[in-house]
């Protein structure tokens, strides 16, 4: 459905560009007792993953572009020997700056979880507060289609007594795959001169195309 919606809202003559974002990261939770129904009240560093998909405004060379998109988040807190997981969707914007992003969501859905193992088994609704995030990182444009993503996640949760689970963080790498609807791929859209140029892309050789 979310691919319908972003599909209709272009003009047919354009390209829509779209991609989906997945990547591991490193995370921390922290007062998240009223998320937790108090089975678990915060924890170091552990794994975290998370895929988005997501329409992007401008195409990979716009000097500024929105984003729109759907973000599913795999949150996770270590203490001493059990982990703490908040599983949860956030409908999600970003606006993106040359080489570096902002963004943000809340969850509608969410998950949780609390065992001696990471998984998904033995999951409980979250109905103690909302959640949501806000991030930021840069992008090196490797290829047309191909980008790689570097960004930094603080999560918290909106509850009845302000706000939970803040500041809880996330570090992540994203791997950025993108394709186009209704037109060329990025790849082949890029082949000319007046359409991409000299330096447009960063290489995969050097970061953000530095010694070229």
């Amino acid at each position: 459905m979310l691919l319908l919606f972003l599909v209709s809202v272009i003009p047919a003559a354009n390209a829509t560009t779209l991609y989906l974002e997945v990547g591991p990261g490193l995370s921390t939770i922290a007062n998240s007792g009223s998320i937790f129904n108090g089975a678990f009240t915060g924890g170091d560093l552990a794994f975290s993953t998370n895929v988005v998909f997501a329409y992007d405004s401008g195409g990979p060379l716009a000097p500024f572009s929105f984003h729109a998109g759907v973000r599913g988040q795999y949150l996770s807190g270590l203490s001493g020997t059990r982990f703490g997981n908040l599983l949860a969707v956030y409908p999600m914007v970003r606006f993106e700056f040359f080489r570096f992003y902002f963004g943000g969501g809340i969850a509608p859905l969410a998950m949780y979880r609390v065992s001696t193992a990471p998984g998904l088994d033995s999951l409980n609704a979250v109905t103690g507060g909302l959640p949501f995030f806000i991030e930021g990182g840069l992008e090196w444009k490797m290829i047309p289609d191909f980008h790689l993503i570097f960004g930094a996640t603080a999560h918290g949760a909106v509850a009845g007594t302000g706000l939970a689970m803040f500041p809880s963080y996330e570090f992540s790498m994203q791997f950025r795959f993108l394709f186009n609807i209704g037109g060329p791929s990025a790849s082949s859209a890029s082949t000319g001169a007046s359409k991409s140029g000299p330096g447009k892309w960063d290489g995969w050789r050097y970061p953000f195309g530095i010694g070229k």
